[in-house]
């Protein structure tokens, strides 16, 4: 009998021909079998050679890679969580990586009831590690949603945390497309109705500063979808 696909690994793919191979590679460097997580990419009309990057590995079979015209990120993370298998949805940005061999602890925490794994990162700045955060509740503990908003520890980084994909169909929980801050408009949500969140105070993601990430570099839009974000949340 086959196991079952316990994670989904979603990673839109645009203009990351620099990064997307040292990325996909953490994602393949795991100790969790591949039959029980799959990868999925979505080449989101990457106009450069990222695609011819990681063509080698794309007959893996715990691989997908799907193609979309350019839409963005919003519609390219739903694109990916509309195909997912697994129990469970990580969306990993292209140019960051994730801790080789982790899944299967992370695997460990994928019990019933939790809606959100949440856990800590690192920014690699000028070839050095800076940790972000740590969880002030403790290593490894189970806290309601709304609780974390309220002490202000919400992480609003979308791949800082792994979704129960049900949990996501069931309330709706999806990404606004054609906006920046999609995870500010996101993670409030998601986390305001996990009934079950946990907090693994440990670093299994690393933030590479891209100069050239949409998230740093300057678009009047921006500032205007800050009041997109605003809205959606006061409505919610």
């Amino acid at each position: 009998m086959n196991n079952p696909i316990l994670l989904s690994i979603v990673i839109p793919v645009y203009n990351v021909e620099l990064y997307i191979e040292r990325c996909l590679l953490s994602c393949l460097n795991q100790d969790l079998s591949i039959s029980q997580y799959e990868i999925i990419l979505i080449d989101d009309g990457s106009p450069d050679s990222s695609i011819d990057k990681i063509s080698k590995w794309l007959d893996r079979k715990n691989i997908t890679l799907l193609t979309q015209p350019n839409s963005g990120l919003s519609v390219a993370r739903n694109n990916g969580l509309l195909h997912a298998k697994g129990k469970y949805v990580w969306f990993v940005d292209s140019d960051d990586w994730i801790l080789e061999n982790c899944l299967q602890e992370i695997a460990g925490y994928m019990v019933a009831g939790i809606d959100i794994i949440t856990f800590c990162a690192a920014d690699f700045i000028n070839d050095k590690f800076y940790r972000r955060f740590e969880y002030i509740t403790g290593v490894n503990k189970k806290i309601e949603g709304r609780d974390l908003l309220k002490r202000g520890t919400c992480q609003h980084c979308v791949p800082f945390s792994i979704y129960r994909k049900r949990f996501l169909e069931q309330n709706h929980l999806f990404f606004l497309p054609n906006i920046f801050h999609e995870d500010t408009e996101f993670s409030p949500r998601a986390y305001y109705l996990a009934n079950h969140v946990f907090c693994i105070n440990k670093v299994f993601y690393y933030v590479y500063h891209n100069p050239n990430s949409i998230t740093r570099t300057f678009n009047p839009k921006k500032s205007f979808d800050l009041l997109i974000v605003s809205h959606s949340l006061s409505i919610f």
